[in-house]
């Protein structure tokens, strides 16, 4: 069983959307990225619900309402606790890695499909997800996790490290040589 839930509004970072990835040799490649939302962000608590309504009926005694027991493991983290390091971009946040097998639905604003080559999601904007959240008990390991479904272009927000540059990012160039300019 899996829930599904549409977050509107949230930063995306790590967005490997349109090519999977391994992050280990071992690992077999997939689509993922992590969502950022503001602790006070009106869907939070419908986050903890999908996640506690899906554990609950796998794992019943370990959840208790809203609250999952620390037992079972949960995407949902606090960027205060474990992000402590990067404040400007998780202070006052919660974040959650999805990923999923099968690439995302990725569109515009309009419902347009995206490419990577539009060069409109990035890490750093502000972007609307469907997330499954679901269930795993593998090897001694359970919990719940999220399975990235698709991803809607919202608005252009402050990248974050790992964008590109674009044309417009250079200076024109005549075709003298500059290298005096650096001296």
């Amino acid at each position: 069983m899996s829930i599904r839930i549409q977050i509107k509004n949230v930063r995306i970072s790590y967005a490997n959307i349109f090519t999977a990835r391994a992050m280990n040799d071992d690992q077999e490649a997939k689509y993922s990225a992590q969502i950022i939302l503001p602790k006070d962000h009106p869907q939070v608590e419908a986050v903890k619900t999908a996640i506690a309504n899906v554990a609950k009926e796998k794992f019943p005694k370990l959840v208790n309402g809203n609250k999952v027991s620390a037992k079972l493991k949960t995407p949902l983290r606090d960027g205060d606790m474990e992000r402590d390091d990067d404040p400007d971009v998780y202070g006052g946040m919660y974040f959650f890695n999805a990923s999923n097998r099968k690439r995302p639905t990725v569109v515009d604003r309009d419902r347009t499909p995206l490419t990577e080559d539009d060069d409109v999601i990035y890490s750093g904007c502000y972007v609307n997800v469907f997330i499954d959240f679901y269930v795993f008990d593998t090897r001694g390991n359970k919990g719940v996790a999220a399975s990235l479904v698709g991803v809607q272009f919202k608005r252009d927000g402050e990248a974050l490290a790992g964008r590109g540059v674009s044309a417009d990012d250079f200076d024109e160039e005549d075709d003298g040589n500059d290298y005096d300019d650096y001296l």
